[in-house]
């Protein structure tokens, strides 16, 4: 806990927050027994069912179909006795799902919506409280990860996140955004300068804009912190580069391998999602994913909807605890995780994740064997089991199954594969599963296409369905 309040006093609040100082209570909670912990969540959560059953049209006719008062979930055992909340629920009944007034100090901010990666894209409102946990939140898992408030944090962003309306129509594709404070965080407290840069910029284009800026920091979606690396093979990563944010999508150890072993700095994640806010994020001793617990209350559960033991895998269920606006009870991420076992080497107490597994929903739609033959790509890339020589030219990669199973690995290279590179590919092809493999052909192209959401997947399939909204165009 002085470790904690120490890396706490390099982040100076602005004058007009400095008389809402709540980072001591965050730095308490992650240290309290299991039990306290228990004892509050259950508190905040027992004003928020009262809330919810009275105030939200759902959950009254929930409570009433079910025949449970209010009353009756005293904690967080209780919460077996309402329903999950699923993707589809929440699509189908957006209005009654908003609250019909709000506590008193609480207001409408805004309304946000998924990507649609899978989809089914949804929408939800947030107060201005929810709004603000996002940042209060997010300087949380700064602080665990020692970044210093002082520096350059670049990020790379959907354009519609950058500047104006009037900004984005009067500059190109590649304009620099700068922004005198950190994005969320700048809000609170006094920090550096932050620059945005759309990440619908080409990569190369992406380097450029690196190697000129030199920042201290750097966040953007998972994918494309592993598209970098493999293009700085060529030359070295701008030296002033302290540590890596990871966003929007899972990050493999793969992956972080690839990415620390080339940036020569640490990469972390957070786990965060539209509906809800941010869920949990990396400590930088353990490794394990911490969940924020004044955020939201987390359950994992199996394939009978039971909690699962610690060291097994299961699906993610959260309950926001601090947006009235449109109260999501036990709602259903489509995620999977695995509950960490044992307390952890960074010593908070909060509860964690070991690792976030990508989501079921797409898996469910998909055939049996489709992960093996992920697993069986990503591990042909893995630094351990590739030489040198033939991982260099590759820039970008993308496995793509089709309705009749065959798959088409994409690759974008700076120069023709060998086949060398070919045979290292189809041996671990041919040992992904027991049964004989489905046909594989390794396609070299100029340009990969993205999803339709706007972010990079290494994995696309046929089986699962385009999300509703068109994407703008890359360059």
């Amino acid at each position: 806990m002085e470790t904690e309040q120490t890396a706490q006093s390099r982040w100076q609040l602005r004058a007009d927050w400095s008389q809402m100082d709540w980072s001591g209570e965050l730095i308490r909670n992650e240290f309290l027994s299991p039990a306290d912990q228990c004892a509050w969540q259950a508190e905040v959560l027992g004003d928020l069912i009262a809330f919810a059953s009275t105030h939200v049209p759902w959950y009254r006719t929930q409570f009433h179909k079910l025949g449970i008062d209010s009353k009756d979930i005293g904690g967080v055992e209780d919460l077996a006795r309402l329903p999950i909340l699923t993707r589809e629920d929440l699509q189908g009944n957006s209005e009654q799902l908003r609250a019909e007034v709000l506590p008193d100090g609480h207001r409408i901010d805004r309304k946000v919506a998924t990507s649609g990666s899978t989809g089914q894209p949804v929408e939800v409102w947030h107060s201005e409280h929810s709004n603000m946990m996002v940042g209060i939140m997010t300087q949380r898992e700064l602080r665990w990860q020692r970044f210093d408030p002082s520096g350059t944090l670049a990020m790379t962003r959907g354009l519609h996140e950058l500047g104006t309306v009037h900004e984005r129509q009067k500059y190109p594709l590649d304009h620099s955004y700068h922004y005198p404070r950190w994005f969320n965080v700048g809000n609170h407290f006094d920090t550096g300068p932050s620059v945005g840069f759309a990440d619908t910029n080409s990569i190369d284009k992406q380097v450029a804009w690196l190697d000129e800026l030199a920042p201290d920091y750097l966040t953007t979606q998972a994918t494309l912190l592993e598209q970098l690396a493999f293009a700085y093979q060529d030359h070295a990563p701008p030296a002033s580069l302290r540590a890596l944010r990871a966003s929007a999508q899972q990050l493999t150890p793969q992956m972080q391998e690839r990415i620390e072993s080339i940036f020569g700095v640490p990469v972390y994640q957070s786990y965060s999602l539209n509906e809800v806010g941010h869920v949990a994020a990396q400590c930088r001793e353990g490794g394990r994913f911490h969940i924020h617990l004044e955020n939201c209350l987390v359950e994992v559960l199996n394939a009978d909807d039971k909690p699962c033991e610690p060291g097994e895998i299961g699906r993610i269920i959260v309950t926001p605890l601090a947006n009235a606006a449109m109260p999501l009870i036990r709602y259903d991420t489509g995620d999977l995780a695995e509950l960490a076992v044992g307390p952890c080497l960074c010593g908070r107490t909060l509860p964690a994740f070991t690792a976030i597994h990508g989501r079921y929903r797409r898996l469910a739609l998909q055939p049996k064997d489709s992960w093996a033959y992920l697993i069986a790509i990503q591990r042909a890339f893995s630094l351990r089991l590739i030489a040198a020589d033939l991982l260099a030219p590759i820039r970008q990669y993308q496995l793509h199954q089709y309705r009749n199973q065959s798959y088409e690995l994409r690759i974008r290279a700076s120069h023709p594969l060998s086949s060398a590179f070919h045979r290292h590919v189809r041996k671990f092809w041919e040992e992904a599963t027991e049964e004989p493999t489905h046909p594989l052909a390794i396609v070299q192209m100029e340009e990969i296409p993205w999803g339709r959401a706007l972010k990079f997947e290494y994995f696309t399939s046929d089986f699962v369905p385009p999300p509703d909204n068109d994407p703008p165009t890359r360059s």
